[in-house]
């Protein structure tokens, strides 16, 4: 009996030992450090990211409050107005100003960028330039640490919560295909016209072209595809349109159709005489047959 006593005794020591052992690794230790790993990849043709600058902005500190962790804003954005239980990153973007300065680092070949030694703590990550070709990522929030399969983890593993696209540009260039006969004529222009960017039957955006701009327009940062078409809204009356695309470039023709005061008067005037020939000719013709009958 007293063996089975013992025995029991000891299984409920083992037993609080280890469940002592699981609340404390459980606990928050204020005193260490953190790491965050960010990796930039193009997923569908696995394009790893070179060049992106990534700059992480501390939001928030870490602190304990009755026994919990808690997040208090930085004093640099004790005015952000958002609440932080349910902060999103767009939103706390917008607090961010020239003053707030971050760590900036540059992606590897690898498309990785590391920053380590980071206090506790709630952090903003934010691309800050464009990597020509790609999309830049949507800003993303970091919580060091973060709590995993019920298990404080203060080096994290990131990845963009958006999908990096190929990107181009493509441009869009008003021609208009118009000829004077002489130095009197002039050709009354629009101010202004209206061309549509479509992919797939579906509008993607709309701009005005005028001489402000020289007639042309780039669509920048746009999604990588091969599909997309422009067309000219409203084709002022006189003119033909037509489309042509050389490489990122569309070229837009306006042609036009009137004739102009003074053009082509000597065809009309040639054509004529040819004609007055003809019926001349036709009628001794006639005249001379008719003679012969007689």
């Amino acid at each position: 009996m007293k063996r089975i006593k013992i025995l029991l005794v000891a299984f409920f020591l083992l037993f609080y030992i280890s469940e002592i052992k699981a609340l404390s690794t459980n606990v928050v230790d204020f005193k260490k450090l953190g790491s965050i790993n960010i990796t930039l990849l193009e997923k569908e043709d696995n394009i790893k990211i070179e060049g992106a600058e990534i700059t992480l902005y501390k939001i928030a500190n870490a602190k304990e409050e009755a026994h919990n962790l808690i997040f208090e804003y930085v004093d640099e954005l004790s005015n952000c107005n958002l609440s932080i239980e349910s902060l999103k990153a767009e939103d706390v973007s917008k607090c961010i100003t020239k003053d707030i300065t971050g760590i900036k680092k540059i992606t590897s070949a690898e498309g990785v960028v590391y920053f380590d030694e980071l206090d506790l703590g709630l952090y903003l990550v934010k691309q800050t330039n464009r990597v020509s070709g790609f999309s830049k990522i949507d800003p993303f929030l970091v919580m060091i640490p973060s709590e995993i399969d019920n298990k404080w983890i203060y080096d994290i593993e990131s990845e963009p919560k958006t999908d990096i696209i190929r990107t181009i540009d493509l441009s869009v260039k008003k021609v208009w295909n118009t000829t004077k006969t002489n130095n009197n004529d002039s050709i009354s222009l629009p101010k202004s016209i209206d061309i549509q960017l479509s992919l797939n039957d579906e509008i993607i955006d709309t701009v005005t072209l005028s001489e402000e701009n020289n007639w042309q327009y780039t669509f920048s940062n746009i999604e990588k595809n091969d599909n997309y078409v422009v067309r000219e809204v409203n084709v002022p009356n006189g003119y033909t349109v037509t489309y042509q695309k050389d490489g990122n470039l569309f070229i837009v023709t306006n042609t036009s159709s009137l004739v102009h005061t003074g053009q082509m008067y000597w065809l009309v005037g040639l054509f004529l005489s040819i004609g007055i020939i003809f019926i001349i000719t036709s009628l001794l013709y006639d005249r001379n047959k008719n003679e012969q009958k007689g």
